[in-house]
């Protein structure tokens, strides 16, 4: 009895494989077909839409480019946008549109040489005071040192 029960489940399972294999060939064979059939459609579709598209583009007047004064006018304006952007020296000329990096470069090194100027000022007036404050103390010191002394000379004689 369980022989005869493990062939039908035997025979079940490879039936269904078969039925399986089967049905997933058939799907890829669709597939391939369905993409085929497809990939046809849009080369027809577009093939017809490709002509109207090289039609129009041959009826279009291009002009003829002059590439020299293309480039001459290129390169004028890229002088410009380097006169502008970056700190070159302004003997190559300054930027028309703003004030540009150099001079920018230029004004900040103004602003900040007289800071530091004004810097070095206070800071020698405090060198100064504490050279004349040092001597004062060391002359009270000094004084003081000859007041005991001399006091206490005074008094031991």
């Amino acid at each position: 009895n369980i022989n005869s029960f493990l062939t039908d489940a035997i025979a079940i399972s490879n039936m269904y494989r078969t039925e399986s294999e089967t049905t997933v060939g058939l799907l890829a064979s669709y597939a391939t077909a369905r993409t085929a059939y497809d990939k046809e459609y849009l080369d027809n579709h577009t093939n017809h839409v490709q002509n109207e598209v090289q039609l129009f583009a041959n009826s279009i007047d291009v002009p003829v480019l002059n590439f020299t004064d293309l480039f001459h006018d290129l390169d004028v304006e890229f002088d410009i946008l380097i006169s502008c952007v970056s700190p070159r020296a302004t003997e190559k000329g300054t930027c028309p549109l703003f004030e540009g990096a150099q001079e920018l470069i230029e004004k900040t090194k103004m602003v900040y040489d007289a800071r530091i100027n004004a810097y070095t000022k206070v800071l020698e007036d405090l060198e100064d005071s504490i050279t004349i404050y040092k001597t004062s103390v060391n002359r009270a010191f000094e004084n003081s040192k000859n007041f005991y002394e001399g006091r206490t000379r005074g008094k031991l004689s």
